[in-house]
């Protein structure tokens, strides 16, 4: 009981300490980079202006809160979000640090409270205290997910995740790490496959929630994940789908856009291969193909605006697989014999993805 009364008396000290040597900076004159991000967000007609201003200088998270300030707050107005943010590293990593041991928390807080850099970052109008913070979030909740992969845990390491690319593109190297840390330990830890699965269920949402591809036809995935969790199999598709498959499905997927083993090339061709058939010659030659999913390869075209708009017949200078074409094609009741539908994205008259699943009468 004694030392459980200890430990938050030595960290509300650390973070006493972080405080106070942060306080004098936030109003010391700006420096360049700070007048360069104030005149950038300033200067932005709109948020989404600065979304799409595509310079190293600019910190999205930073230059937003900029934006909303405008050109002429005070300079200690312009760095309260990374004195915040810096102030709380201290206790987060006396958190984090915890988990190991009391003397390491202890350490850990007084690195993080008096490091040099963190405290100059601290009084700096700049993403760099933000992103330490999201990065050591992220870390917290990526660790208590690798011990019980709740859903919480899941959501707050994906809020973390797009925060701390937002605060700043660093944020790249430790999710990259992150996430082999993560398959690592759950691969030490349990099956190969559920391994890959609880990684996959981790981290796949923050890569896809830019994918356009994805947001167009991700309903499709339920119905098939339903058909096989009640009848597992393999699947054919798209080369750029095959992640997302494994992701959502318990089946087998015959889908590679990598090539750098000589096992990936000769998957890769034999895909080739079978999307180049009729509908009608497949089951002969993948007698183990269960499901088929289909979709154009080419979905987009850009408008004057620089939005997407979906084209469902595709793109005519970029054909589609022989396979892929024809099954997008057949109409509902006219389908290949032994394909039954399962879901469909698009309309009726011209669906630009679809999955099926493969009878008796195909096989």
């Amino acid at each position: 009981m004694e030392n459980d009364n200890r430990l938050p008396l030595a960290a509300l000290l650390a973070l006493v300490i972080g405080a106070a040597l942060r306080l004098p900076g936030l109003w010391t004159d700006l420096q360049l980079d700070e007048v360069w991000s104030i005149e950038n967000a300033s200067a932005a007609a709109s948020w989404f202006d600065i979304l799409r201003l595509k310079i190293d200088n600019n910190h999205h998270l930073t230059s937003l809160y900029m934006h909303g300030l405008g050109p002429n707050a005070a300079a200690a107005l312009y760095r309260v979000p990374a004195y915040v943010f810096g102030v709380a590293t201290v206790p987060l990593a006396w958190l984090i640090a915890s988990r190991d041991s009391r003397t390491t928390a202890i350490i850990s807080a007084t690195l993080f409270a008096t490091s040099a850099a963190l405290v100059f970052y601290s009084s700096e109008a700049r993403g760099y205290s933000t992103v330490v913070f999201l990065t050591l979030a992220a870390w917290y909740c990526l660790q208590r997910y690798a011990e019980s992969p709740k859903t919480s845990y899941l959501i707050g390491f994906a809020v973390t995740s797009v925060l701390g690319m937002m605060s700043h593109q660093t944020f790249a190297f430790f999710f990259l790490g992150a996430y082999i840390w993560c398959d690592a330990h759950m691969q030490r830890t349990g099956r190969l496959r559920d391994a890959t699965r609880l990684t996959m269920r981790m981290f796949a949402r923050e890569v896809v929630s830019g994918d356009p591809y994805y947001d167009v036809t991700r309903n499709i995935y339920a119905p098939l994940a339903a058909a096989c969790a009640a009848a597992p199999g393999t699947v054919l598709a798209n080369p750029n789908d095959g992640h997302y498959l494994r992701y959502h499905t318990q089946c087998s997927v015959i889908a590679n856009n990598f090539l750098v083993t000589q096992f990936q090339e000769l998957k890769t061709r034999e895909e080739n291969e079978l999307l180049s058939l009729p509908a009608a010659q497949l089951a002969a030659r993948a007698p183990d193909v269960k499901y088929v999913y289909v979709r154009r390869n080419s979905l987009f075209v850009s408008l004057p605006d620089g939005q997407l708009a979906v084209m469902p017949r595709g793109d005519p200078k970029h054909p589609d697989r022989p396979l892929v074409d024809e099954l997008l094609k057949a109409p509902a009741d006219q389908l290949p014999p032994g394909f039954r539908l399962l879901a469909q994205e698009g309309p009726d008259v011209a669906p630009y993805a679809r999955a099926f699943a493969l009878g008796p009468a195909a096989n």
